[in-house]
């Protein structure tokens, strides 16, 4: 009878300390969704169509094991791969395309303790064209999104995850609509 009531407690201990582990974020729900993608899609100049080849993506960090959510810049580059993918502003081919997009998470503001959890996201993005080496569009974005309490009641490390995908989230969406403006010969 003993045994059960101890492997409950190491279950609830075990939970516990999990709860407070730091989730990385996932690239899958940063990228655009794919009905923005099929909207986006047909807004694509022909300039831009499967002419971005992805350079350096950085600034981004690993999440600790034990506190807060944090983007790591594989993570960064696989949401982005996969947006400009979506929409067919990627080449087609590793090497080939006419620019290359370099992408810099320049800061992540979070909060250390909080119910709803704010955060802070600047990011800066670089259109040069490849041949001339001419920067064609250069942009810095600060991003903030709230994750409200009832999204993740027990675990604030779930809502800063939370609120970190929805902040890259809006950032790519608007990289790749004012790449769409863009008016290039």
């Amino acid at each position: 009878m003993m045994r059960p009531v101890l492997s409950l407690s190491c279950a609830l201990a075990l939970a516990a300390l999990l709860g407070g582990c730091g989730t990385p974020a996932e690239p899958d729900r940063m990228s655009l969704r794919a009905a923005e993608r099929l909207q986006l899609r047909s807004w694509i100049p022909e300039t831009l169509r499967g002419q971005i080849r992805l350079g350096t993506v950085e600034g981004g960090a690993e999440t600790g094991r034990y506190w807060g959510s944090k983007i790591s810049d594989e993570s960064l580059r696989i949401a982005l791969d996969e947006s400009l993918r979506g929409v067919g502003l990627a080449a087609v081919m590793p090497e080939s395309g006419r620019f290359e997009l370099q992408a810099r998470l320049m800061k992540l503001e979070q909060p250390k303790v909080a119910a709803d959890v704010t955060v802070a996201l600047y990011m800066q993005y670089r259109l040069v064209e490849r041949a001339s080496g001419k920067l064609v569009y250069e942009r810095q974005m600060r991003l903030v999104q709230t994750t409200p309490l009832d999204a993740a009641w027990l675990d604030m490390n779930e809502r800063l995850r939370l609120a970190n995908e929805a902040a890259l989230h809006q950032s790519l969406e608007a990289l790749v609509r004012e790449l769409i403006e863009l008016r290039l010969a």
